[in-house]
């Protein structure tokens, strides 16, 4: 029975444990402080030098963040008005969710047009706020999900009835004859099949052939 118990109880460490020492940016570790970035920035405005002896020799110890970095915190300065360091997400996409106003222009584009393709939808969002990437497919079927909103396949929409054609095969059948439409046909002789909706309760085995007649 011990063996089957997950909950293993963890002794604490002795007194006196160093902790284990922190990677070096360079290297895949911890990013860099704030006063280092905040230092480059404050260069990178007063238009001073990243490139000085004292700051190679810093870099070959590793005390200073390379060139390189340096452009990249430079950057993210124009564009985003900080350098703050981002979070560690393990190499893992994240997943851009459908949010806030987004999740509004959604409902009112499925309200106009239900039987809209997705990819009609993803540039309809992204044209709306095109602040960042798309939205994936994936994303919109998850939004979709949570409007509690189903695609279901159709034939035909109900604008096409209003197209030139359309038009003409009705005002045929309304008004011509037999063949070409129904003016001349009694109501009672007209039977649209693909529109019955027949459902069988009970049956008599006695009466089936009778009713196979009669039908």
């Amino acid at each position: 029975m011990a063996n089957n118990n997950t909950n293993v109880y963890q002794l604490p460490l002795p007194r006196g444990t160093f902790a284990d020492g922190k990677r070096h940016p360079s290297i895949g570790g911890n990013p860099y402080s704030d006063d280092f970035r905040m230092d480059v920035i404050q260069r990178f405005l007063l238009n001073q030098s990243l490139n000085t002896p004292e700051l190679i020799a810093l870099r070959t110890v590793y005390a200073y963040p390379s060139l390189k970095t340096c452009e990249r915190y430079i950057q993210q300065w124009h564009a985003l008005g900080h350098c703050r360091p981002m979070r560690s997400t393990g190499n893992h996409v994240a997943l851009r969710e459908v949010r806030g106003q987004d999740m509004v222009n959604l409902a009112l584009f499925r309200s106009v047009l239900p039987a809209a393709p997705i990819d009609q939808l993803r540039a309809f969002l992204h044209h709306m706020n095109p602040v960042g990437i798309p939205f994936g497919p994936q994303a919109i079927i998850r939004a979709e999900h949570l409007l509690n909103l189903s695609r279901k396949a159709s034939s035909t929409t109900c604008r096409r009835a209003f197209l030139p054609i359309n038009e003409l095969k009705r005002q045929m059948f309304f008004n011509d004859n037999y063949p070409f439409g129904r003016a001349n046909v009694r109501t009672q002789d007209m039977i649209d099949l693909d529109e019955a909706g027949f459902k069988i309760e009970c049956t008599n085995p006695k009466r089936v052939v009778g009713l196979q007649a009669q039908c």
